[in-house]
């Protein structure tokens, strides 16, 4: 196995590739955005026979061919029911690589789906009352699509029809929700159907999307982790979380969410939450 490789886009527009070895971190490649916008979308895949990086920066979606360090495909996003003369940022994006289609979380309230290979697809609009946050394709066939909305929405959409296949159960309040990801992206198979989603109130849900009467498999608030390996202590997570990533084995899970409430004193180390799950992902959810 290789020495890691990590992609971050940054808010001066740069996307850069990362090498870990025991040197350290090595910059290995860099591509921009003409632009400079700040780069709000990155998704990467490290695949050793085809690696390619995907972009979004203000209304521009790029996909970079990252050997060459030049855009392979290059292509933005317009309004759509906004004033005229009024831009669109494009907050997330992610391709599907069993359709070849790009999904994009647009601030005007919509998600835009675009062909690869060129042209339209769909667009679908999650929410009356917000910007969309975040978008994630299904892992094992892009026959879903799941996305996040700043009013609260959390959303699954088939993507054989564009119709709305599930939603999450909004909280009591419109506490706008920053992400969402498959649990199958971690390796679990059997978890094809369950997502996790997190807001700006520091809850994340885990939910089965076949699952119509009360989809909510579980509900969860942060133990803080202080710099120590505990996970013990049961607190309020009382930032946004703005990500979340899941490691899995055979006999646990264990998942990170980064948050912050963007103040002067924002100390990472009292910003990061780590949930110790050894039953929670195996029971039937």
């Amino acid at each position: 196995m290789g020495a890691p490789v990590l992609a971050t886009g940054g808010a001066d527009g740069v996307a850069r590739i990362w090498r870990f070895g025991p040197g350290g971190a090595k910059l290995v490649q860099s591509v921009s955005h003409a632009s400079r916008d700040q780069i709000y979308g990155c998704e990467w895949s490290a695949s050793e026979d085809d690696a390619w990086l995907l972009t979004a920066a203000a209304d521009e979606v790029v996909l970079w061919d990252v050997s060459a360090g030049q855009a392979k495909v290059s292509y933005r996003t317009s309004s759509s029911g906004t004033s005229e003369g009024e831009t669109v940022d494009v907050f997330d994006a992610q391709i599907s690589e069993t359709t070849h289609l790009v999904a994009c979380a647009v601030s005007d309230g919509t998600v835009r789906v675009h062909d690869l290979r060129g042209g339209d697809v769909a667009t679908i609009r999650p929410s009356n009352r917000g910007k969309v946050t975040a978008v994630r394709w299904r892992p094992s066939d892009g026959a879903r699509l799941a996305a996040a909305t700043v009013s609260g929405d959390v959303v699954l959409y088939d993507t054989r029809t564009w119709r709305l296949h599930a939603a999450r159960p909004k909280p009591p309040t419109h506490v706008p929700a920053y992400g969402v990801r498959w649990l199958s992206e971690s390796g679990a198979a059997q978890d094809d159907d369950v997502l996790l989603s997190w807001s700006n109130d520091g809850t994340l849900d885990f939910w089965h999307a076949q699952t119509h009467a009360d989809p909510i498999a579980l509900r969860l608030r942060g133990s803080e982790e202080n710099g120590e390996d505990t996970g013990s202590a049961d607190v309020r997570l009382d930032f946004p979380l703005f990500h979340c990533s899941l490691a899995r084995n055979p006999a646990s899970s264990t998942l990170v969410a980064v948050g912050g409430d963007g103040g002067h004193d924002f100390r990472p180390d009292r910003a990061v939450a780590r949930f110790d799950l050894p039953h929670a992902i195996a029971l039937d959810i």
